[in-house]
């Protein structure tokens, strides 16, 4: 009778190299509760790691199974990361996919997989009615603008609120193409070696009755575009509050109090504009992360991150007349 080996079928641990045709790639544990806006220091850190790894070209599998929990926000910027060094011509990537049924249907949902096999969304169409599919774009885009701003309300009860309803949509609206447009004023520096875009996908939650909406771009980001703005700026005085911490400097941004002597802003009229939706109540649950910066308005909590988040998300949710308490989002 012929021995059989001990171990054969043992578990393979994580983080080991496997061999494939092309070469060596390494598994790369991606985390359980994969979010920047919910788990940003694990996250953003991950980011980096994988950044890193493709920078130096080295072969990388991301090993997704374990994955518990996932938002769009790290859907999108995995996809964004991938994007800027494909069109570099570095394609050192390849994934399975997570155990956990929920997690799979967003990723399914969203049109990650048929963006990653045909390179281009070639079918608007959604899968899913209950999600909007990730767009992108390097441009402001009315078109996808509108579509979203009428898909936020057009989801949840705003039966007897036609003026609430008009003034959301606006808001959306509004706000969506403000980050559009950052995109290329703002975001991006002229001599990158990829094309600038951004990324946007919105959530519709059935039980508290809200859709949440998150964009986002892969650019310098808010602290940096301020403070580069105000260097350049030629027999202004220099507020302190930009040599501070990056979440200073984001919100005093947003509520608009970083202003020239002649009184402009220094990020445009944007994020003021953005605050003041927030305010009237016609977005909620605002949250920015750009560098350093990680702003929750709702929460009333802003901090440095460890390490930086390349590039700038924006997160907000609408819902009908009164908004639902702070929770875990899809």
């Amino acid at each position: 009778m012929r021995k059989i080996k001990k171990g054969r079928n043992r578990r393979q641990p994580s983080n080991v190299y496997k061999k494939h045709p092309e070469g060596v790639y390494r598994l790369i544990d991606v985390p359980k509760v994969f979010s920047v806006l919910k788990n940003p220091e694990e996250t953003i850190r991950f980011f980096h790691e994988l950044q890193q790894r493709l920078t130096d070209r080295k072969r990388t599998e991301l090993n997704l199974r374990g994955v518990e929990l996932l938002t769009t926000d790290a859907l999108m910027y995995l996809l964004a990361l991938i994007d800027i060094f494909e069109q570099q011509g570095v394609v050192l990537l390849r994934g399975n996919v997570p155990r956990a049924p929920d997690v799979r249907r967003l990723i399914d949902a969203s049109g990650f997989l048929n963006i990653i096999a045909r390179r281009r969304v070639t079918d608007r169409s959604d899968p899913d009615p209950e999600v909007m599919a990730i767009r992108m774009g390097r441009r402001g885009e009315p078109q996808i603008a509108k579509e979203v701003a009428r898909f936020g309300p057009d989801k949840i009860d705003t039966s007897g609120e036609g003026a609430r309803l008009r003034a959301q949509e606006a808001a959306i609206y509004a706000t969506l193409m403000e980050c559009m447009g950052n995109t290329n004023q703002h975001a991006y520096r002229s001599n990158l070696p990829y094309a600038p875009k951004w990324w946007i996908m919105a959530v519709h939650d059935a039980v508290k009755e809200t859709v949440n909406i998150t964009i986002l771009d892969y650019g310098q980001g808010i602290p940096r575009t301020i403070r580069k703005r105000v260097l350049e700026g030629v027999g202004q005085r220099l507020p302190r509050r930009i040599f501070g911490r990056d979440n200073r400097l984001a919100l005093s941004a947003l509520k608009g109090e970083d202003r020239s002597r002649t009184g402009e802003d220094f990020h445009g009229k944007g994020l003021p504009q953005i605050y003041g939706h927030s305010t009237e109540g016609l977005i909620s649950g605002l949250t920015i992360v750009s560098g350093h910066a990680h702003v929750s308005l709702d929460k009333r909590e802003h901090w440095d991150t460890t390490k930086p988040f390349q590039g700038t998300l924006i997160s907000f949710r609408v819902a009908a007349a009164k908004d639902v308490p702070e929770g875990q989002e899809r």
